[in-house]
């Protein structure tokens, strides 16, 4: 599998068919048993998630893992890129206040880019369904990714915010230069949105191509409904 630069591709699937465990396995989470990830023509197979995701390779998760006690902005600020703390930048106080004011003025700009203006103080604890998975994808981008792998986006919201979820992914890929790689079960809603396809099924690939070719194909009607 291979996914172009400045895409938006779609991986579909049965439950069960391997999906997240392929993200897992991009993003350093899970070891791969055999078979090797590369990255920009580099291989990463075996990296620790930290390294791959210090190289732009940023992932959510289906089920937004926040901080519930944190506001919105604190748990965006959590991700923030941050050279560390250092005796000559704790010294320099000018240095790491001008640093924490743009890494703040930085998360108030992502938070409003993706709907979140207006509940940047809340805790995340208390937000909607929906605002969690924001907050989840707005965090990603306090990294600047270069790809930003999606784990199922619309599970468990409307079919309204699904689409305004959606609508902002394509917002931020134009805005930011974003690869997309995006896990759904609502194939409704996804195939309106990517450019490319691939299909898994039992953890092997079933089917690729256009949105059109994989929903006209019999194999992929059979595995997921055994048509």
């Amino acid at each position: 599998m291979s996914v172009r630069e400045g895409s938006v591709t779609g991986l579909i699937g049965p439950n069960g068919s391997g999906k997240t465990t392929l993200f897992n396995v991009i993003s350093g989470f899970y070891p791969p048993d055999s078979g090797e990830v590369y990255f920009m023509g580099n291989k990463i197979t075996g990296l620790n998630p930290n390294e791959i995701y210090n190289l732009g390779v940023i992932r959510t998760f289906q089920n937004p893992r926040l901080f519930p006690r944190l506001t919105v902005l604190e748990n965006l600020l959590v991700a923030a890129e941050s050279r560390g703390e250092r005796v000559t930048s704790s010294i320099a106080k000018r240095n790491w206040v001008d640093g924490e004011a743009k890494l703040v003025k930085k998360a108030y700009e992502i938070a409003k880019s993706v709907g979140l203006e207006g509940v940047e103080r809340n805790i995340a604890s208390d937000v909607s369904g929906a605002h969690m998975k924001l907050i989840e994808t707005a965090r990603s981008l306090m990294n600047s990714p270069k790809v930003l792998l999606v784990d199922e986006p619309a599970a468990g919201i409307s079919y309204s915010a699904a689409k305004n979820l959606f609508n902002y992914l394509i917002k931020l890929k134009e805005d930011y230069g974003i690869t997309l790689f995006i896990i759904e079960h609502r194939i409704d809603i996804l195939m309106d949105y990517v450019d490319y396809v691939y299909v898994l099924h039992l953890g092997k690939l079933l089917s690729q191509g256009t949105p059109e070719e994989v929903l006209s194909d019999k194999k992929v009607r059979e595995a997921y409904i055994g048509d």
